[in-house]
């Protein structure tokens, strides 16, 4: 069957599609109905009909991909032309993804993340021509798919970072365009646990640092945090053995 071919197929009563490339713009928008639409017998015989889409929709089964993933990839040989879309995001740029990332931050969304632990973005960029015309995005991608093989969540913020074109992180409410800045801020021993504490946590903002070349001052500062805090456990035994003299030489009276 050509994609000018005419026919018409329901995904649910009062919606259906009269193209294959119609039908593959909306998949992200109905994740659980195309899920099962998918494995219908009215769809796989309107499929059957179209042998090079049919044995790359055979050939996406053997890989047992997660639903999503299934889905997202499904929507692509249905229609290989269209926007960046998945699990109802619809993206127009890569600047925009980027930002979409960051604007959750310092939350991961785990959908989102998917497009980088799947190689879903990179599968994208291929697919459609755009390795050439976006080269240092591309690049980017394939790195951070590297280094999310060790650290998803940190490779997740520097792509994130990357893909928006910024190297400014918002922390707390306030926007810090440097590492110099955001350590002007926090760089005093009054904050060092708290920080520290919230940054052993996020990797949002050792990523921004990292991309930042501020793995030496990001060192330093641990080393810092270290000392502070050998500093409050050897006062918390002090006052512990102190306690302690004081009550034996209340029982001893």
């Amino acid at each position: 069957m050509s994609s000018e071919a005419k026919f018409y197929i329901e995904l649910y009563k009062g919606k259906g599609y009269s193209s294959f490339e119609e039908m593959g713009k909306e998949v992200y928008l109905y994740p659980g109905r195309f899920y099962v639409f998918f494995q219908s017998k009215p769809f796989l015989r309107l499929l059957y009909q179209d042998k090079k889409r049919y044995s790359e929709y055979l050939s996406l089964l053997e890989e047992k991909d997660i639903p999503d993933v299934f889905l997202f990839r499904m929507s692509y040989i249905l229609n290989p032309y269209m926007s960046l879309r998945y699990h109802h995001f619809l993206f127009r740029s890569y600047k925009e993804l980027g930002e979409q990332m960051l604007f959750y931050g310092p939350t991961v969304d785990v959908y989102l993340k998917d497009l980088l632990v799947y190689h879903l973005l990179s599968a994208y960029m291929e697919k459609v021509g755009d390795t050439k015309r976006y080269m240092s995005i591309y690049a980017s991608v394939k790195e951070c798919e590297k280094e999310a093989a060790d650290r998803e969540n940190v490779a997740y913020w520097k792509l994130a970072f990357a893909l928006a074109g910024t190297k400014e992180i918002v922390y707390r409410h306030t926007s810090y365009s440097s590492p110099k800045e955001f350590f002007n801020d926090h760089l005093v021993l009054s904050s060092l646990i708290e920080l520290s504490e919230h940054l052993e946590e996020s990797e949002y903002v050792l990523a921004w640092l990292e991309m930042n070349g501020f793995d030496f001052k990001l060192s330093t500062y641990r080393g810092l945090v270290q000392s502070e805090e050998k500093q409050e456990e050897a006062a918390r035994e002090l006052e512990k053995a102190l306690s302690l003299r004081s009550e034996h030489k209340e029982n001893g009276k």
